[in-house]
């Protein structure tokens, strides 16, 4: 059954490590919805076992092709785990879960090694429905169960060659190949250019966007046939248009949400009153910031004219006074 290898949630690096550990195969899927509430955990909390999070799922993103090293215990003896498997399913609001980062998230790389996609809008009237499997999908579990079992010959009855998994490998087309070159020069381009701006975050970003749009090919090669997958060119510039969009795009929306501290939070959460409407008088973006000071309203406006984000402009004419207009005028 497959049930041992579906986890919904964890409070602990160890017991990440832990729950990987016990089942033979170390292969777990976490789904953990509302995602963001563990970031801002992992970003917050005192509590070392909370904080350890973010270290652990590091190392088994570096290990998970390797021989991994758990944790030592007193009194025990060496333990280790042969190509753990880890995937972390998560869902978020953007705002929420761009706002729960930490600036050690995005420079020690952990956003870098994410997957994150937008879903669009929520949809209307939607009721829940039994959907069948497709026939596809079940032909290619069934296929891939067996290969699990499937031990080369030349390994055939050494030490533990049952206890480990054996990686097939899937070629490349010489296009495919050339496109993954292509990739990785832009994506070294814009990494320089990040560099040159000091902007660590990014340069994280881009260091990793090669490596996902490759193991996104290999993911398409073995949808389009799951017997004999093979990379070719449809597969690498489906990945690397995926990729490149992705990538610009969460650079956008942690500029956009990602706050360092209080103040740095207040000025995104205005800038994003304003660029929502457009436009707003004065008075209406009193009544919209009221959680703000008047006097911390004024500084957040002022750092926002500075940087050109928003401008200031005298329109509405109100008896005899003038109504200041603020528009959002930012990229």
């Amino acid at each position: 059954m497959c049930g041992e290898l579906i986890a919904s949630e964890f409070i602990s690096g160890a017991g990440i490590e832990d729950r990987l550990a016990e089942i033979p195969s170390h292969r777990v899927l976490f789904q953990v919805d509302e995602v963001d509430d563990i970031l801002i955990q992992m970003a917050r909390s005192t509590d070392q076992h909370q904080q350890s999070i973010g270290n652990r799922l590091l190392n088994l993103y570096s290990e998970s092709g390797k021989l991994y090293a758990l944790r030592a215990k007193a009194g025990e003896p060496a333990r280790y785990m042969d190509q753990p498997c880890l995937c972390l399913l998560g869902t978020a609001v953007p705002d929420t879960f761009y706002g729960s980062l930490n600036d050690r998230m995005l420079r020690k790389g952990l956003l870098a090694r994410m997957l994150v996609f937008d879903s669009g809008r929520r949809g209307r009237n939607q009721l829940p429905r039994e959907c069948s499997m497709p026939s596809l999908v079940g032909d290619a579990v069934e296929y891939w169960k067996r290969l699990d079992d499937d031990i080369p010959s030349e390994l055939r009855g050494r030490n533990l060659a049952d206890m480990r998994a054996y990686p097939r490998t899937v070629e490349l087309t010489p296009d495919a190949e050339q496109l993954i070159r292509e990739l990785r020069e832009s994506a070294d381009d814009e990494y320089n250019k990040a560099e040159a701006q000091h902007d660590r975050a990014a340069m994280a970003l881009w260091a990793r966007c090669a490596e996902k749009a490759e193991k996104l090919a290999l993911i398409y090669a073995c949808s389009a046939d799951y017997q004999q997958p093979l990379i070719d060119r449809a597969a690498v510039e489906w990945a690397s248009e995926m990729l490149m969009h992705q990538t610009r795009r969460m650079l956008f929306l942690t500029d956009q949400h990602f706050a360092e501290n209080q103040t740095h939070a207040d000025l995104n959460r205005v800038a994003a009153i304003i660029r929502d409407h457009g436009k707003l008088s004065r008075s209406q973006l009193t009544r919209k910031t009221q959680f703000l000071k008047r006097r911390d309203r004024d500084d957040i406006l002022r750092e926002l004219i500075e940087r050109g984000d928003v401008e200031i402009r005298q329109e509405a004419t109100i008896g005899s006074r003038t109504e200041a207009i603020t528009y959002w005028i930012g990229g």
